[in-house]
């Protein structure tokens, strides 16, 4: 399947495929993988423990194959003072997002409190990416 998909790539540079018909069949098979990656989780790691405590690893197909936890969640939902503080740092943040704004449009955004100019946020624009939804009835 590597071969294939490297020769998918030499097609494209070559001009003889359409890059963005092989975008979007990439596209479908990084999806399919995903969905079938997913499906077969629970037997990996049953597999994986028939070759011992499957955290220390095993060499398979030139990967280091081991188990381990997936991170924890953390959860301050419940505690008002932290609460307060991430509303308070949101609000802070839309003020110093709207005086950028402001900046872009030659003006300046006054605090009302006390007098000061707001300082800006700075802002990056982020890359072009192309943006594909597969129909239902295209997977």
């Amino acid at each position: 399947m590597k071969n294939e998909i490297k020769l998918l790539e030499q097609e494209v540079i070559e001009g003889n495929v359409n890059p963005l018909e092989a975008f979007i069949q990439l596209k479908k098979l990084e999806d399919l993988a995903k969905q079938v990656k997913k499906n077969i989780k629970e037997y990996a790691i049953n597999e994986l423990s028939k070759y011992g405590n499957g955290k220390i690893g095993t060499e398979m197909l030139g990967a280091n194959v081991s188990l381990k936890k997936s991170a924890g969640k953390w959860c301050y939902d419940h505690i008002a003072e932290l609460v307060n503080l991430e509303d308070q740092l949101k609000l802070l943040k839309q003020k110093h997002q709207s005086a950028y704004k402001a900046h872009e449009r030659g003006e300046s955004v006054i605090d009302s409190d006390t007098g000061e100019i707001i300082m800006p946020a700075s802002y990056t624009q982020g890359d072009e990416t192309i943006m594909i939804k597969i129909k239902k009835n295209e997977k």
